[in-house]
């Protein structure tokens, strides 16, 4: 019964530090409709850069966790700015090809420098692992655990409360055409707003005595606030 107990809390930290993994690349999928190759190099890298301000350089070990996630950033921005934003409006098979070449690129630039040999790290956790009855487990597995348990906490946050319809008015459709009318376009994300919620909160901008008639539901990042990249667009009609 201990070993059980032991692997469920061992499953239960590792799994963790993996959901922190999944939801980033989640994240990014649902903001950008982007499936993000290098997500896990990104990760690599902030590892190899708190291994070269620690023991090459001599940095704090918590201040070096935090110029890793800075310098990740940085590379995140770069990988946007030269790649991503160039592909604006190319279908989903460029895209993937691209973030694929990237992913291969920053993996053979990681092994060129560092090689495949992996690299221990000194940390300021005790050596004797925290012990809890017949359960044990190392302390900077569970200062991982809670790291982690803190981000995806405050990810979920900021989703609920952020990530909300965002109306939209653009202009009537020209004279003529069949669902001629007063449109109303609704910015949402797809990962945390329901579809009803978006009808609801267009029949509300349509005003009353009118109904919303949904027309499409397209992504235009260049329409929408960031993290809002689906755009459903409804044409407000005389109720029948």
């Amino acid at each position: 019964m201990g070993e059980l107990a032991q692997h469920l809390l061992n499953a239960t930290i590792l799994g963790g530090t993996y959901a922190l993994l999944g939801i980033g690349l989640t994240l990014i999928f649902g903001i950008m409709r982007l499936v993000n190759f290098t997500h896990g190099e990104l990760y690599a890298f902030g590892a190899y850069c708190v291994y070269a301000l620690v023991m090459l350089l001599g940095v704090n070990f918590f201040l070096a966790l935090v110029l890793a996630m800075v310098l990740g950033a940085a590379l995140g921005a770069a990988i946007e700015l030269l790649l991503l934003s160039r592909l604006r409006g190319a279908d989903i098979d460029t895209t993937m090809l691209v973030m694929i070449g990237a992913w291969i690129a920053m993996q053979n630039t990681e092994q060129f420098v560092w090689s495949g040999v992996a690299h221990s790290i000194t940390n300021p956790f005790p050596s004797e692992p925290f012990v809890l009855g017949p359960l044990s487990v190392s302390w900077n597995r569970v200062y991982v655990f809670a790291i982690a348990l803190l981000l995806i906490g405050a990810t979920g946050f900021a989703a609920c409360s952020l990530l909300q319809p965002f109306p939209t008015r653009p202009a009537d459709p020209s004279a003529g055409e069949a669902d001629s009318g007063p449109r109303v376009a609704i910015c949402y994300n797809t990962m945390h707003t329901a579809l009803d919620q978006v009808q609801a909160q267009a029949r509300e901008e349509c005003g009353p005595g009118t109904a919303a008639s949904p027309l499409r539901t397209d992504y235009y990042l260049q329409h929408c606030p960031l993290g809002l990249p689906a755009r459903a667009t409804f044409v407000c009609m005389p109720p029948k």
